[in-house]
């Protein structure tokens, strides 16, 4: 069973447990309480809506949206940006989506298209100022930003960093720097990187951020999807015009690396040199380039420049560049299947997630 529940908008009250949080004008806001916008099991025509769709993707806020007629009791509430709206499954206390509405149309006939965006796109709605700091670990990283986020924030969009399994023992020697990019964007970066999964995990109704290594440390479902039984459709997808059997990995600039004197003591050659960027041919046997044997054989020469503009270490950038040569490039083959979830019908298959 589905059920989807509104908070109606915000009001100036306390939470249904409560509590109250407190918006930066000063002003405290609240939940009306949890009301049902639509259920699978209710008889009551009411609450319904038409052709709800859910849409949950692994580094993207994911997406819910709805079509809701006049007859809904919660028809006239829904307001963009300060309705929220949950998606519960049954035998869940914890809901499987929060969203914020974003986009609403309405039809010839009164009936209102609504969109909602998940609860990822709250790290929108904040920057980093401009700093530049050392973090010892990935984890240390990611705390950092979700405290700023935090504290500019109200509590319903606050996140606890949660597991963090990607590692790099390199990461303390490394500057960071933020100059009001998103707190998003400033995750995301880690992913550029590192590749891996960033999650929204519910649990015992606090939100966590997860950052994962790989997909195998996401919930496992016994549920098997088999062909004339409960798979309706599927495609692969792989982008190759990005693929490259070649890279050349480039890092900071000579002069960011401070590997040439001031500037008043220069020679002319040794001033153009200033903005060339530090290659990986002192530790790669004086060569600039990284080749991916088996694709190079199989595609023959494709290069490519990738440019990690905060590493100043050739050692360093030569690792970057493998782990982005023969892993991360290829994150681009997608299959897509479509099927139907058996525990609606039977109640020992496991629920899919």
């Amino acid at each position: 069973m589905f059920k989807v529940m509104s908070n109606t908008g915000f009001v100036n009250l306390c939470t249904s447990d409560g509590n109250k949080f407190k918006m930066a004008n000063g002003n405290y806001f609240g939940f009306r309480g949890d009301n049902i916008l639509y259920s699978d099991k209710s008889p009551l025509k009411e609450h319904k809506v038409i052709s709800p769709t859910l849409e949950l993707e692994v580094n993207t806020p994911g997406s819910f949206s709805f079509t809701i007629t006049e007859d809904n009791p919660q028809y006239h509430s829904i307001e963009p940006m300060n309705t929220i709206i949950k998606v519960y499954q049954d035998g869940s206390e914890d809901d499987i989506f929060e969203g914020r509405v974003t986009g609403i149309d309405t039809d010839f006939y009164k009936q209102k298209s609504v969109y909602c965006e998940g609860e990822l796109a709250y790290l929108y709605d904040t920057t980093q100022q401009n700093t530049v700091r050392h973090f010892n670990s990935i984890r240390e990283y990611i705390s950092y930003v979700i405290t700023v986020h935090n504290n500019k924030t109200p509590r319903y969009k606050n996140f606890t960093v949660g597991i963090v399994t990607v590692e790099d023992p390199n990461f303390a020697y490394t500057a960071r720097a933020f100059g009001f990019e998103t707190t998003w964007d400033s995750i995301a970066k880690l992913v550029e990187v590192y590749g891996g999964i960033i999650r929204v995990r519910k649990q015992s109704g606090i939100r966590y951020l997860d950052y994962l290594q790989s997909e195998e440390e996401l919930p496992f479902c016994e549920q098997e999807i088999v062909f004339a039984k409960n798979l309706l459709d599927h495609t692969t997808n792989f982008e190759v015009s990005e693929l490259c059997t070649v890279l050349v990995p480039l890092g900071a600039t000579k002069n960011e690396a401070e590997q040439l004197p001031d500037e008043g003591s220069l020679t002319p050659e040794q001033e153009l040199e200033r903005d060339l960027r530090i290659t990986i041919a002192p530790v790669n046997n004086g060569s600039p380039y990284l080749i991916a044997q088996e694709a190079y054989n199989t595609y023959g020469w494709i290069e490519k420049t990738i440019i990690f503009s905060d590493i100043t270490d050739p050692a360093l950038l030569k690792s970057y560049g493998e782990l982005y040569l023969n892993e991360l490039q290829f994150a681009e083959m997608n299959i897509s299947a479509s099927a139907i979830d058996l525990s609606y019908t039977n109640r020992k298959e496991m629920p899919t997630e």
